[in-house]
């Protein structure tokens, strides 16, 4: 699934006595039930961007407005970051 990344938000904390830390990818991608595009808040094991980010020697300033194409698990859980060229690149 191909998404634009409209804004990063960490997320960090303990429910139920586990402690969490994910961050939420503000997001605009096509939807074939949606008239235009469709936004949505994808949420990612801060773990899982930061190899993503590594992998491509940038800070999560620079994603805003570049193209991600994710891959999700079985469970639906983002499992995958990949940057997609801009085109012409």
């Amino acid at each position: 699934m191909q998404i634009t990344v409209q804004g990063l938000e960490r997320r960090t904390g303990e429910y139920q006595g586990y402690a969490y830390d994910n961050t939420n990818i503000h997001a605009t991608y096509e939807s074939r039930n949606v008239i235009g595009n469709r936004v949505d808040r994808i949420k990612v094991k801060t773990a899982v961007l930061n190899d993503a980010l590594k992998r491509y020697g940038c800070n999560g300033k620079d994603l805003i407005g570049q193209t991600l194409d994710i891959s999700f698990d079985r469970w639906n859980t983002v499992e995958y970051l990949d940057l997609v060229p801009a085109p012409g690149k």
